[in-house]
């Protein structure tokens, strides 16, 4: 019971916050370069 909620708790912030921070960077970087140039 505790690993199952640990892993289910830690999984899901952890999954959702790093591939949604990498396009979200990603998006940001080219029309921050654009706009500087």
């Amino acid at each position: 019971m505790s690993k199952n909620k640990g892993g289910r708790e830690v999984r899901k912030p952890k999954q959702p916050k790093q591939p949604k921070a990498n396009p979200s960077d990603s998006a940001i970087i080219p029309p921050t370069k654009q706009g500087r140039k």
